[in-house]
């Protein structure tokens, strides 16, 4: 009962707020960003509106996430939150399905999806009927969240900035970032989940990436994989430090500040399972390896989008056909080309324009304020 008290008197003190603001009154903006990848999912959005001053962004750090200083935005410790009462939030935008805290009575809460992929059966959650606004990446995944909204709330698809940079007109622009030793490049890129039997790297497919020679290798595993909580997987650690060591070749891009955006251009040829890496990878229009091995693959065959995946990739079923489909993927790159724009028509949108389609929308919401 005291709780729902307070939570009266803290709705009618905002309330009083916005009666008394001035039209110089900042938004407020509340970011969550658990993890350092869903911060690079979102840092275009986060930069563009720092720079405006009629916006106050604050960042919540949460405990093991690495997030680089933004100017123009203050960093806010989870555990100090109760400290900041007095300022209500307007907005509080969140990249994972986490409950804004108790007292935000007045505060729109916005939902972005983190990410892209097979994983309709997470995305498309009963948890989405907390939320008033849900930023979608695509039509696709908009009209599989629909059905768990709130009634009165807003679903709007805007698309991926952290894509934005790499695209203009509608086109892939990627400025050279590294000198090509006229080999190609792999990049390997595994996902993670907290089901151990959905995670495809393994020992086999590690070793047969080290016993290539065609290519030079970047391995990027997902950020989580190589976390040294509950999270990771030390046997996977241990077995990308030793690729490393074995194969000049190969290197590994992982650790705290790093982002798969960093070395998803250099790609000449993508290799990944069940990550949305793997269809953010689309605007480049190069070759894509499909591994999914035994049990991983059963797992997402009941969603609608693996099938149309397979068609626009080279598949590798299990490590002793990873040969042949790299080899196949050097030698033919245009080989899945109109699957692959099929594909991206489906799963990615507005590329190139997604940070100012959300900054659009929330201006707007401030507006009305």
């Amino acid at each position: 009962m005291s709780r729902r008290i307070f939570r009266v008197f803290y709705q009618l003190y905002c309330l009083a707020l916005g009666v008394f603001r001035t039209a110089k009154s900042p938004y407020r903006l509340l970011v969550a960003c658990p993890n350092d990848f869903h911060f690079f999912h979102l840092r275009p959005l986060i930069e563009k509106l720092a720079a405006d001053p009629a916006f106050k962004i604050q960042l919540i750090a949460f405990e093991g996430a690495h997030i680089d200083p933004v100017e123009g935005v203050e960093i806010v410790h989870k555990k100090d939150l109760k400290k900041h009462i007095l300022k209500p939030v307007d907005m509080f935008l969140t990249t994972e399905f986490i409950d804004p805290p108790s007292w935000f009575a007045t505060t729109k809460l916005v939902f972005f999806l983190h990410g892209i992929g097979p994983k309709v059966s997470y995305f498309a959650s009963p948890k989405l009927a907390k939320f008033d606004v849900i930023l979608a990446p695509s039509p696709f995944v908009a009209d599989h969240q629909r059905p768990f909204l709130k009634p009165g709330a807003q679903i709007v698809s805007t698309g991926l900035p952290a894509l934005d940079v790499f695209v203009r007109d509608d086109k892939a622009t990627v400025e050279p970032s590294h000198e090509k030793k006229g080999r190609p490049v792999l990049l390997y890129a595994p996902s993670w989940s907290a089901d151990p039997e959905q995670i495809s790297a393994d020992r086999a497919i590690i070793q047969a990436i080290i016993a290539q020679d065609v290519c030079d290798c970047i391995i990027r595993p997902h950020p989580l994989l190589m976390s040294s909580g509950r999270q990771g997987n030390p046997k996977i650690k241990q077995l990308l430090d030793e690729a490393e060591a074995t194969n000049p070749a190969i290197r590994i891009h992982s650790g705290p500040g790093t982002s798969i955006y960093d070395v998803l251009p250099q790609a000449d040829i993508l290799m990944s399972d069940i990550s949305s890496v793997l269809y953010e990878f689309l605007i480049f229009d190069r070759p894509i390896l499909l591994y999914l091995k035994d049990g991983v693959a059963g797992f997402y065959d009941a969603e609608d989008i693996i099938e149309k995946t397979r068609r626009a990739s080279f598949e590798v079923s299990d490590p002793g056909s990873f040969h042949d489909a790299l080899m196949k993927s050097i030698a033919q790159p245009t080989a899945h080309a109109l699957e692959r724009c099929q594909l991206l028509d489906v799963m990615l949108y507005n590329p190139g324009n997604a940070t100012t389609a959300i900054v659009s929308l929330i201006e707007k919401y401030a507006e009305r304020k």
